[in-house]
């Protein structure tokens, strides 16, 4: 049985791979690591959109301009589908990095992982020979959520943080007293949840404002570190994975509010 919500909070999904990239320098402690052979990474580009382009992709838009020093793990390029009803998600591509992103209207991680594994696919033959057979250094799948004021209800975030998700701040007397009488914290919080020895789960809870709209924003990432074979299947069985622990994390997280999103339940 799965449980959908047609009324879902969800901003974007996010599934990314790094690995390490061969071109690069990092002059000196605390500067950004630069990238050095540009023209490798620049036909590495054109190897990728010409294999996404046969599915749809065939609109290209470079985010760093030409002139422009290209860093490690920095998006470089985006890829969209030219039609707007297929525009829902997107790729991109970086020096050690790529990423699949799906925004709404969202269906379902089934809809989103084979646009997802079809890019991986485009990627492993991509890659430059010298990084071919290169393990990714980290597996990443991340949802972003908004809970709007239909979600909140005129709750402030540290009333529904604590009424709705049950995660309650309680603040010593030395922090409290230096409060405004009759006033709200508003808690930002950012949790890092061990999985595994390989796996971790970061949490962030943060107000902010969404589409002129006051809401609660929840960032809930899973990353797999360590080296992790290059094999369409071993990444594809991570992400899902992942995926499988932040629904149901997020499923019993909003039980209280399962009405506000119309969920729907369905073989």
């Amino acid at each position: 049985m799965k449980t959908t919500f047609p009324n879902a909070p969800l901003i974007e999904i996010i599934a990314e791979l790094r690995w390490n990239f061969a071109g690069r320098t990092q002059p000196q402690p605390g500067a950004p690591v630069l990238v050095l052979d540009s023209t490798k990474l620049d036909e590495f580009f054109m190897r990728f959109g010409g294999e996404i382009f046969q599915n749809g992709f065939q609109k290209t838009e470079r985010l760093v301009p030409s002139s422009f020093p290209m860093m490690l793990y920095q998006p470089v390029f985006r890829y969209t589908k030219v039609s707007d009803i297929d525009g829902t998600c997107l790729y991109q591509t970086g020096p050690g990095i790529f990423s699949a992103n799906a925004i709404p209207p969202y269906k379902s991680w089934d809809d989103f992982s084979p646009v997802v594994k079809s890019g991986i696919e485009a990627l492993l033959k991509s890659r430059d020979e010298a990084e071919k057979e290169s393990p990714f250094t980290s597996i990443s799948l991340r949802y972003i959520d908004a809970f709007n004021s239909s979600f909140m209800q005129d709750m402030d975030v540290e009333t529904f943080l604590r009424e709705i998700f049950g995660i309650s701040v309680l603040l010593p007397e030395p922090i409290s007293k230096v409060m405004a009488p009759n006033s709200k914290v508003k808690p930002h919080l950012q949790l890092q949840l061990p999985i595994s020895d390989k796996t971790t789960m970061h949490l962030t809870f943060a107000e902010a404002l969404v589409n002129n709209d006051l809401s609660i924003i929840m960032d809930s990432t899973v990353v797999t570190t360590g080296e992790v074979s290059s094999s369409i299947d071993v990444v594809m069985d991570a992400l899902t994975k992942s995926r499988t622990i932040i629904h149901e994390m997020f499923v019993n997280l909003t039980a209280k509010i399962h009405p506000l999103m119309s969920s729907k339940t369905k073989a």
